[in-house]
């Protein structure tokens, strides 16, 4: 007997774990979001699992809580958001 590969997914192998299909997604801030310090979003959508994350203003300006936001980037453990 002999064992096959199967592909898991349809999509070509090289888009497998890509986080740029979620740039744009929307959420508003959580915890407020400041040049000196890194706060937190609430997204609409869960995004590589969770619908929380650590954010950075990519604007480098203040985002207060309740603020409408957007996805610009993903870096590992933290977005990079900015104001809707």
């Amino acid at each position: 007997m002999s064992l096959k590969k199967r592909r898991i997914a349809d999509v070509p192998s090289s888009k497998i774990g890509q986080s740029d299909e979620f740039i744009g997604v929307e959420g508003k801030v959580i915890e407020t979001i400041s040049p000196e310090k890194n706060g937190r979003v609430k997204l609409n959508v869960p995004v590589l699992g969770s619908s929380e994350w650590d954010a950075k203003n990519s604007n480098d300006t203040t985002l207060e809580k309740g603020t409408l936001i957007e996805i610009v980037a993903i870096h590992g453990h933290y977005l990079d958001v900015h104001s809707k």
